[in-house]
């Protein structure tokens, strides 16, 4: 078998490539957009984020007043029933009601200063009763850092004393250490 027979029938073929020529247009230009259209859609921009800002301030000022609702109610028959009288526990009772009824009732779309005001009128009722058991906290507060007070003015008290009768008594020993021992036995006889 002659293998280079084979390979001289075979003809390889040669391809031709092709080049086209021709001019290319070339256009000059930007794919921004205008000042003016950048500025208009920065300035939608913001007002979508003042918009989006708005809507989540008026949420949080609605769950604000709806905690402070259900807060208040807990605390007037808590800590803070010493500190009001019936009739203005009455009155704060009436006024949380009546406020979360219209908070899930009317309230519902109200705008942000409306929920604020809301608050405002429960804080007005409250405030007192919340102010007096504020005061007496801070009493209980400072009576009991006097209370410390006097205690570490007792002990610091305590100690210098000790540290006094400790010197006092170093102090004695010293003088018994200077005396020669002749006279110190001479004395303690004279004194039998």
């Amino acid at each position: 078998m002659d293998t280079n027979g084979d390979e001289q029938t075979k003809k390889t073929r040669k391809v031709k490539k092709q080049v086209r020529k021709g001019d290319l247009p070339i256009v000059s230009g930007t794919g921004a957009t205008d000042e003016s259209v950048k500025q208009a859609w920065a300035e939608r921009e913001n007002a979508m984020y003042m918009d989006d800002k708005l809507v989540a301030e008026t949420d949080e000022k609605k769950n604000e007043l709806e905690a402070s609702i259900y807060e208040l109610r807990d605390k007037i028959d808590g800590v803070y029933e010493k500190f009001a009288s019936e009739e203005e526990k009455e009155k704060l009772r009436a006024k949380l009601t009546e406020t979360e009824d219209w908070l899930y009732e009317d309230g519902d779309d109200a705008i942000k200063s409306v929920y604020v005001a809301k608050q405002d009128e429960i804080r007005f009722i409250a405030g007192p009763i919340i102010q007096r058991y504020k005061e007496h906290i801070e009493a209980e507060r400072q009576a009991v850092l006097k209370a410390e007070e006097e205690a570490a003015a007792k002990k610091r008290a305590e100690l210098e004393a000790k540290k006094k009768a400790e010197e006092d008594s170093k102090e004695g020993d010293a003088e018994m250490k200077d005396a020669p021992e002749g006279e110190a036995q001479g004395e303690t006889e004279e004194k039998q």
